[in-house]
């Protein structure tokens, strides 16, 4: 695994970048909402950028998965792991089988602990498929449900994390279970399958493709932590996956 790009490497990356979409120093600056003459700073490596303006770099100047990686310092077979689960969902054509495979590879390769497929249908957002490993046993053996019997109202249940990331289109982190799951799951049940699994913390990631709800992938870790430095991957992952879900209901629809 590499280590985070160092600020002499990071900041050329970035003036190069910058000038692809033609942006002045200045003008990136005031976007990102930095100090006057920080970019400079950055660009000639005298400073080392926080994660948290990386983030802001890499959404202002819209790079894509491998970009945001170099820039973020993931490693070079995460992305191409990455990219080999997405081929591999491309030849899927069943959205129960796409749900499976987009939630039981990522998290191993990020060094999650798991993540939850949740599709819209109608003003309904539904579990289809949780990670397949060692806790889904257990989970099935103390839910007092089925995990894909799970679901949430779009018009209803606006104080659920799910709920607003698809309505708000932004993703959503959160350290409590119950705030991805409420009404649905009483707080004390949410609280024992929490503890139960280990889950520290969540992210839960839009599915949005021209302009019509698709779903939510939540990714979950064991350690509370802000998952700043994968944000940019899972968002390209999780965006190509809706794009397919979207392509498989529109060909039936077109049938």
């Amino acid at each position: 695994m590499s280590e985070r790009s160092s600020s002499s490497s990071i900041g050329p990356k970035i003036k190069t970048y910058r000038m692809r979409v033609g942006l002045t120093q200045l003008e990136l600056e005031n976007s990102l909402d930095l100090a006057n003459g920080s970019l400079t700073k950055i660009e000639s490596g005298k400073v080392t950028p926080s994660r948290e303006t990386l983030v802001k770099v890499i959404d202002r100047l819209n790079l894509n998965a491998h970009e945001s990686a170099l820039l973020l310092g993931l490693s070079v077979s995460k992305i191409a792991g990455v990219i080999d689960v997405i081929s591999d969902i491309l030849v899927l054509e069943d959205e129960s089988a796409i749900a499976q495979k987009a939630v039981n590879d990522i998290p191993k390769l990020l060094g999650m602990l798991g993540a939850s497929f949740n599709l819209v249908f109608g003003d309904e957002l539904r579990t289809m498929a949780i990670t397949q490993t060692w806790y889904t046993d257990v989970l099935l053996k103390v839910m007092p449900f089925h995990p894909t019997e799970y679901t949430v109202s779009l018009s209803k249940d606006h104080q659920n994390l799910m709920v607003k990331t698809i309505n708000e289109g932004e993703s959503q982190y959160g350290e409590s279970l119950h705030e991805f799951t409420r009404p649905f799951i009483p707080p004390r049940v949410a609280l024992m399958l929490q503890k139960t699994v280990g889950v520290k913390s969540m992210l839960s990631v839009p599915m949005i493709v021209n302009k019509e709800k698709v779903g939510v992938i939540i990714y979950a870790k064991d350690q509370v932590m802000d998952f700043m430095d994968e944000i940019p991957l899972l968002n390209s992952y999780t965006a190509a996956v809706g794009a397919l879900i979207y392509k498989t209901r529109k060909h039936k629809l077109d049938k």
